[in-house]
């Protein structure tokens, strides 16, 4: 499985909804249907770069390499063991909680979608006009650092589009299972509600 098939269905149930997605990944595939016209709003939370965009910061490949499986079978699925787990995603929790996240969400996965991520189907025009489109970062995030979501950010140039940015302190890459979760998620409805009233 790779990122394509994604927009195919997408693209089968047309453009006017809201892509939300979390994140990472998602962020990357919600920045593509966008250029595509197949969102009305997008979300990126610690969302994985288009094509381009890159850093030598050591979490970023020490979090990533097992992913991506270079020198591996691309046939062969990659489940992220408990201690990579406990630096990609889950830095800066309770071990109760990084356990009980692990057991719950970690499953085997591609490692040629993780792959396409540096390819040109992970591509994005940036001078092109969009939908809105906000970046959630998280300033302990291992996996995705804050400042790759700032470059990212900054590399949309339309100025008749709108796009925005937003670093939550004590945050890393599983956000959305951290304590406290809840102001992110009151952050993004009330951005949303604006974006509806402009």
């Amino acid at each position: 499985m790779t990122i394509e098939p994604a927009f195919s269905t997408f693209k089968t149930y047309g453009k006017g909804g809201l892509f939300f997605l979390y994140p990472s990944i998602g962020g990357l595939i919600a920045q593509i249907l966008n250029q595509k016209g197949l969102a009305s709003a997008v979300v990126a939370i610690h969302s994985v770069p288009p094509q381009g965009i890159f850093t030598f910061k050591f979490s970023f490949f020490k979090a990533g390499w097992g992913p991506l499986g270079f020198f591996t079978s691309t046939k062969e699925t990659f489940l992220m063991c408990f201690p990579s787990w406990q630096y990609a995603f889950a830095n800066g929790m309770e071990l109760e909680l990084q356990e009980k996240g692990y057991l719950q969400l970690a499953i085997p996965e591609s490692k040629l979608v993780v792959r396409d991520t540096i390819t040109s189907a992970a591509k994005v025009d940036f001078k092109k006009p969009h939908y809105p489109l906000l970046f959630i970062a998280g300033d302990m995030d291992h996996t995705i650092p804050h400042q790759l979501n700032y470059d990212n950010y900054k590399k949309y140039t339309d100025k008749n589009s709108i796009t925005d940015y937003k670093i939550f302190p004590g945050r890393n890459h599983f956000v959305l299972g951290q304590p406290g979760w809840e102001e992110i998620a009151i952050y993004i409805l009330e951005w949303l509600e604006k974006q509806k009233n402009e």
